[in-house]
């Protein structure tokens, strides 16, 4: 395994309006490391990665130390942002080493900035300031920026874990961007269209489990709702696989797709057609659904589910209510609950390795073990980035 292969996950960075605004870029900081190594791991992720797929074309804010912001890597300057966390004694020397950068085109952020630990003389070349709101708590925060300090740079929120801590942010003017996992967090719905489809994926389950199910019944379930059968259809029409195939109703729809894939293609379906939620979460939901089938084609060739399960992981976030009674009422079949539910069995490891990378828990990534199948980390990222390559193309189809 190459030294320099470095691995990386990304978070959705969401302005107030729910839109995607940049990516966070989460990777292993080695603490132990000098300044070489350091600058080389920053450098590799930076130029030997299209980190445009990662981004979607947006910024890349990434976390960097002191010691690499005095010897940054030259890289495209035009989307990335680095942040760090300003020094305690601040040196006069740092003042116009980040003056320099900002001549030579670098983004600056600073991390968790409080105004007696930090210049004035370099504000204005800070762009960001972010708030890891784990760390200093909300009350802080908004007594924090009243301060004029905080007026010209534009300010991120992060570490935004629980849908109330996000609604609490976005009650502070001054702040404009947030990250966390509070848009994956369960939190109440309102309206008619999410309790309709959560009814639906119900129904749908409990006919195509039936040892008589067939297409004629599953499409009358899909064309209950308009919205529903008309995404169906598009998936179809649109997909690089069925392009050669006439499709013109739900019935013909899911007799090209076949009943082996129909379940992918109706989940895929029902999430594109719940109104209300960030536009990065169904994009999401696709990313892990198929990094979790990439993953367990190595892992365990013969478990079939392992898309289905990465997508329904998801579940709590759309429908609002506990993944524990989701998977009551709805009819899966044991081996799908219990990964689910505990992290059990084969889709169940399979889910839990996803779930690690993509959160940038490194230290827990069963690195030695999946080494022993030819899973390196250069193949893990490359089935990262893989997968959010295909859900993007999978969204917007």
């Amino acid at each position: 395994m190459p030294e320099s292969t470095v691995l990386l996950a990304r978070q959705a960075i969401l302005n107030r309006q729910g839109h995607i605004e940049a990516y966070s870029i989460l990777y292993p900081d080695n603490k132990h490391s000098d300044i070489e190594s350091s600058n080389s791991l920053l450098h590799s992720l930076i130029t030997d990665l299209d980190l445009d797929i990662v981004t979607n074309n947006t910024k890349a804010f990434i976390d960097i130390s002191i010691d690499v912001l005095l010897k940054p890597p030259a890289f495209s300057l035009d989307n990335y942002v680095l942040f760090f966390k300003a020094p305690s004694p601040f040196p006069d020397s740092l003042i116009e080493h980040i003056s320099l950068m900002h001549e030579d085109g670098y983004k600056l952020g600073l991390i968790n900035a409080k105004p007696d630990s930090v210049p004035l003389e370099i504000m204005p070349f800070i762009s960001y300031i972010k708030f890891n709101l784990k760390e200093m708590g909300i009350r802080n925060t908004i007594k924090l920026l009243e301060d004029p300090f905080y007026k010209d740079a534009c300010l991120l929120a992060s570490q935004i874990n629980l849908s109330q801590h996000n609604d609490a942010a976005q009650q502070i003017p001054k702040i404009s961007l947030f990250s966390g996992n509070f848009h994956t967090a369960k939190e109440d719905v309102h309206g008619k269209k999410a309790h309709l489809y959560k009814a639906l994926v119900i129904e749908f389950l409990a006919k195509i489990n039936e040892s008589n199910s067939n297409i004629f019944e599953l499409a009358s379930i899909i064309e209950k709702d308009a919205t529903l059968a008309y995404k169906v259809i598009k998936l179809t029409k649109r997909a690089p696989s069925y392009q050669n195939f006439q499709v013109s109703s739900v019935q013909r729809a899911l007799e090209v797709i076949g009943l082996r894939d129909v379940m992918k293609w109706f989940s895929m379906a029902i999430f594109n057609s719940i109104d209300g939620k960030p536009d990065c979460l169904c994009q999401m939901a696709l990313t892990r659904a198929i990094f979790c089938q990439q993953l367990a084609k190595t892992l365990y060739p013969n478990e079939p589910h392992a898309f289905i399960v990465g997508l329904f992981s998801y579940l709590p976030s759309f429908f609002g209510e506990p993944i524990e009674k989701l998977l009551n009422d709805i009819p899966l079949n044991d081996n799908l609950v219990q990964a689910l539910s505990k992290f059990k069995g084969p889709l169940g490891n399979t889910l839990k390795v996803v779930q690690q990378y993509e959160r940038g828990q490194w230290d827990d990534l069963p690195l030695q073990a999946l080494s022993k199948v030819n899973l390196d980390k250069a193949r893990m990222r490359d089935m990262y980035i893989e997968s959010i390559k295909q859900a993007k193309e999978l969204q917007y189809i």
